[in-house]
């Protein structure tokens, strides 16, 4: 279950950070003001959990291939749903202090 967990951690970050330099393409910034960031995580967070949860379930039946256990994995990712606005927050959290540490 550690395992599984810390996967999913890794891989969420992973598809975050994808999105995140998405957004900064797309709008042609070079970091997001620290004062939109909760909005645009709550909106984000809202219409891409659907699609980090797919990302999240091919990407480790690709790891743990014969191993792979999708109730185990559906119990995990249930877990986004229910700590939802602890998740946003995190993400807030990172992206801030991210961009905190970045020389601009």
């Amino acid at each position: 279950m550690d395992t599984l967990v810390s996967y999913i951690h890794d891989l969420s970050l992973k598809f975050v950070q994808f999105h995140y330099e998405k957004y900064l393409d797309d709008t042609n910034l070079k970091i997001i003001p620290h004062e939109d960031i909760p909005r645009l995580i709550d909106t984000m967070y809202v219409e891409r959990l659907h699609e980090l949860k797919e990302f999240l379930r091919l990407s480790l039946k690709e790891i743990f291939q014969s191993k792979y256990n999708p109730l185990l994995v559906e119990t995990t990712l249930s877990e986004l749903d229910r700590d939802c606005d602890k998740n946003k927050h995190l993400l807030i959290t990172q992206i801030c202090h991210f961009q905190e540490s970045i020389s601009i």
